[in-house]
């Protein structure tokens, strides 16, 4: 079934009553672009747990006016009645980025069992595809609920991005489990964010990581890389930070803004004296004759 009554969907859905609570054939519903509102939504997820033999396999709600006032209880109750067939499911849910309610509704999200998509996930081609990218961690719907996947599936990962909107214990809870049932992280991307003191303490904890990018605070860097003399590759932000050691063990230093003083080229050559790759992404109020002195004195092999 295949609606493109913008405007009436609501409407829609009542008149079709009848038909959600009793039918078994249908496997295919697509109501994109039709105003539905949590009314509407609600009225099918009432009708489809009435019908003890839906089959439905697909649903795209994509593009109605779900996006602002659609409960928890409404998607508990759909997700409930259709557990059993639904394969594919698409909704606007982009409002929820750090709903508490996310993490409720992720968990049952992961349960169901013949699911094979939500929204952009492929869960299939997600158990491929870890290894090669980066697992971005946030508290969105989406990303909860692939992280809710590696834990079912026991999936390996290598890399991570974190969002310094994790702050739900819960969540955080929920990555330090699986990141300490990882055999090897070696990449962080911290996306100069202000990661939340359990989350440093995991980074800590993680002993064969390579390398480390963007953590905003200083002094969670200095002990970061204090800590850990695994780390060889480093990228900041703030190439101005006060560097409360010497970290020779790090080859690899990528600058993110200006060296505009002296004093900073200085503290950043004395912090990193054994890099063997130097890049730098702007030469806005860069003091060019103190880098390049600096750059002389280290055994350079890469220079970008």
């Amino acid at each position: 079934l295949i609606s493109i009554c913008d405007g009436k969907g609501d409407w829609l859905v009542e008149k079709l009553q009848p038909y959600f609570e009793s039918t078994e054939k249908l496997q295919t519903l697509n109501l994109r672009k039709n105003s539905i509102t949590e009314k509407g939504f609600s009225t099918l997820a009432q009708s489809f747990m009435k019908n003890q033999n839906i089959n439905l396999k697909s649903l795209n709600l994509k593009d109605n006016r779900l996006d602002r006032n659609i409960t928890k209880e409404s998607l508990s109750i759909f997700l409930e009645a259709t557990k059993r067939s639904l394969k594919h499911f698409f909704i606007d849910l982009s409002w929820v980025a750090n709903n508490s309610e996310n993490f409720e509704v992720a968990e049952q999200l992961s349960t169901l069992d013949n699911l094979e998509s939500f929204n952009t996930i492929e869960i299939e081609q997600l158990k491929q595809s870890l290894k090669d990218k980066a697992l971005h961690l946030s508290q969105t719907l989406e990303s909860l609920f692939t992280l809710f996947l590696i834990k079912k599936f026991n999936l390996e990962v290598n890399s991570l991005e974190i969002n310094d909107n994790v702050k739900d214990t819960r969540v955080i809870d929920l990555i330090i489990n699986i990141v300490n049932n990882q055999k090897a992280i070696k990449f962080i991307d911290a996306k100069n964010g202000n990661l939340h003191p359990q989350i440093i303490e995991m980074i800590l904890n993680i002993k064969e990581l390579e390398e480390i990018r963007d953590v905003e605070k200083n002094e969670d860097l200095n002990r970061i890389l204090s800590e850990n003399r695994s780390i060889q590759s480093l990228a900041v932000s703030k190439n101005g930070a006060k560097w409360s050691s010497t970290y020779s063990w790090v080859k690899k230093l990528k600058v993110k803004g200006n060296c505009s003083t002296d004093e900073e080229v200085s503290s950043l050559f004395n912090a990193f004296p054994e890099i063997e790759s130097f890049s730098l992404d702007s030469f806005h109020q860069v003091s060019l004759k103190s880098l390049s002195l600096n750059l002389i004195k280290v055994n350079l092999k890469e220079l970008s």
